[in-house]
């Protein structure tokens, strides 16, 4: 996510793990305001154990969240 504001969109992905008993993170990082932080969580994610990453995409100007 790239703000906190944008969990409303992304709980609906948390409550379907949560019933399927898949562990989960949530963070929020934007490629636009940190990107280096962005980059480093994907870059290692791997390492860290993450199989799936599961990204919010928002487009501002059309109000559009993918």
């Amino acid at each position: 996510m790239g703000s906190d504001s944008d969990f409303p969109v992304v709980s609906k992905a948390v409550t379907k793990l949560k019933e399927f008993g898949v562990p989960y993170e949530v963070h929020v990082m934007s490629a636009h305001r940190t990107p280096d932080a962005a980059i480093e969580f994907s870059g290692s994610a791997k390492k860290n154990g993450f199989g799936v990453l599961i990204l919010q995409v928002c487009l501002q100007q059309k109000q559009l969240c993918l």
